[in-house]
């Protein structure tokens, strides 16, 4: 008995009895091909590589769960009762342990759905608008909150890397600091998917009544931010208010200032080059 066997057993009685009788007419199969490639690219590039424990194999087990990763949500009541099996049999060997399903080409899709539905809100003239605020600001401060901040470190790091000189600091405190020397020759980006992130919503506040060109990026509908600043980016409104993690707007918030980031470098194209060279060839004096 092992974990594909269980599988088999709900998704196909026959398909049940011929790999239990070694009779494999699937090896072939494309679809298993690329669920064995799915596995191997995880062993080479995780460190929680399958684990084998007597007749079973767990994709990804750490001190909380037991993750089985499937290529596709097609039978979701199969793949559940195979990863019941391995939990039954981790907890005979007295490990406790949850257990959580991953489909590879579920996430993919969800992915590229909301990267369709962000270029549908895309906005040309409010882009370029906020490429022309950020591109001319003698200073670009930026602000985000949590999933948001993770948001404005990678924005951070890529303009600073052509030249612009950016402000942003992960202190929720230092950054309200940073914002008493906030000018009318500024521009001020804030991210927050909901737009209704109190410190977020301050700090938009603060800015405007500073002079500076405000940039606010978050979901499409009403919302406190939209108000305040004076351009605001929308992303699509995927996520639920209640969620395992900020997935889908993170994406497409980082997509969108992807693009901004892009056309300013378009702008200055080919002396961009040289910044990004120079960059490159310090970070590789640490690897030398």
């Amino acid at each position: 008995m092992n974990g594909t066997i269980i599988n088999y057993y709900f998704h196909c009685k026959r398909q049940c009895y011929m790999f239990a009788h070694r009779l494999n007419l699937e090896d072939n199969s494309e679809i298993v091909k690329i669920g064995k490639a799915i596995h191997e690219d995880r062993a080479i590039n995780s460190e929680n590589t399958e684990i084998k424990i007597e007749n079973i194999a767990l994709d990804k087990i750490n001190s909380k769960y037991v993750t089985e990763v499937k290529k596709s949500d097609a039978d979701v009541e199969a793949s559940k009762w195979q990863l019941l099996y391995y939990l039954k049999i981790l907890k005979d060997k007295g490990i406790e342990r949850k257990g959580k399903l991953e489909f590879v080409e579920k996430n993919k899709r969800n992915l590229i759905n909301s990267i369709e539905r962000l270029y549908a809100l895309i906005d040309l003239e409010l882009i370029e608008k906020s490429v022309d605020a950020i591109d001319s600001a003698k200073k670009v401060y930026l602000f985000g909150v949590g999933a948001s901040g993770i948001v404005c470190y990678d924005i951070n790091y890529k303009l600073s890397r052509i030249g612009k000189n950016v402000v942003f600091n992960n202190d929720i405190h230092l950054q309200l600091v940073n914002l008493n020397f906030i000018t009318t020759e500024d521009a001020c980006v804030c991210v927050s998917y909901s737009g209704n992130t109190k410190e977020t919503v301050l700090v938009a506040e603060i800015a405007k009544k500073a002079g500076a060109k405000t940039v606010g990026i978050c979901c499409y509908g009403r919302n406190e931010l939209s108000k305040i600043c004076d351009i605001t980016l929308r992303v699509p409104h995927d996520e639920r208010e209640l969620r395992l993690g900020a997935i889908s707007s993170r994406n497409t918030t980082l997509t969108l200032l992807d693009t901004i980031y892009l056309a300013i470098t378009h702008r200055h194209y080919p002396d961009v080059l040289n910044d990004i060279e120079s960059t490159r060839d310090l970070i590789k004096k640490l690897r030398d």
